[in-house]
């Protein structure tokens, strides 16, 4: 931060509980995030928990229409708390002042970024947190645990091996009614036995199988100030 901007603000920009829990489940570009060509649909609206949590029927919260597209709209322009810049730090008054003067003498758009319009007020139909019926406790099953002494490898080659355990098949139930709609009702479910590997997949041995594979960049931490992110792509 600028040491105008920390005297101007106190070295803080102020943003309620509320919005602090509600902005963490909304995925979104960071202000330490790269800027590199992303996949089509990387952020996407519907990889945000939130809209996960809200299409699940969470607690009874069922969104109309406009309340959807209020919804998308802040998410997709990078969910902000402010309206506008000069609600951060005063001291963005004199750029926006020079930028209008700037735009009128180069023929630009008369619009004022700075400039809040007058809507409509929004006022979405009332609800009651919905409360769950019929909730009984499942039905005893037995755990599944790997077999001991039932292990395999699986060589890939290049030096590289995939150690597997044995899963026993069995029951056990899924879903429950004390969940999101999505999750009810709960049934059970017999699972055949099968294989599992011993760690979690590395880079190496996944690139066995696809030898372009990148995992990218964790781009929440910097080995630098002026870095992309901490590399992904090792072996491990």
């Amino acid at each position: 931060m600028p040491a105008a901007m920390r005297e101007a603000t106190g070295g803080r920009i102020r943003h309620s509980p509320a919005y602090d829990a509600l902005v963490a489940r909304v995925r979104r570009v960071g202000i330490e995030d790269g800027v590199g060509l992303l996949g089509p649909g990387e952020y996407h609206v519907d990889t945000s928990p939130l809209v996960q949590m809200l299409r699940s029927g969470h607690r009874g919260v069922a969104l109309d229409r406009e309340g959807w597209e209020r919804l998308v709209t802040w998410a997709d322009l990078n969910a902000p708390f402010f309206g506008t810049w000069g609600e951060i730090s005063p001291l963005v008054a004199p750029m926006h002042r020079r930028r209008m003067e700037m735009w009128a003498m180069a023929g630009g758009p008369p619009d004022d970024p700075e400039a809040i319009p007058e809507t409509r007020p929004y006022r979405p139909p009332p609800f009651s947190p919905s409360a769950a019926t019929g909730i009984q406790p499942p039905p005893p099953v037995s755990p599944l645990h790997p077999q001991p002494g039932r292990d395999r490898v699986l060589d890939l080659g290049d030096g590289v091996r995939i150690e597997l355990v044995e899963i026993p098949g069995g029951e056990f139930t899924m879903g429950t009614d004390a969940g999101p709609n999505d999750t009810a009702p709960p049934c059970r479910v017999r699972v055949a036995p099968f294989w599992m590997s011993r760690t979690e997949i590395s880079n190496r041995q996944f690139r066995r199988l696809m030898p372009g594979h990148s995992s990218g960049r964790y781009l929440r931490r910097h080995a630098q100030p002026e870095g992309d992110g901490l590399s992904l792509d090792g072996d491990d």
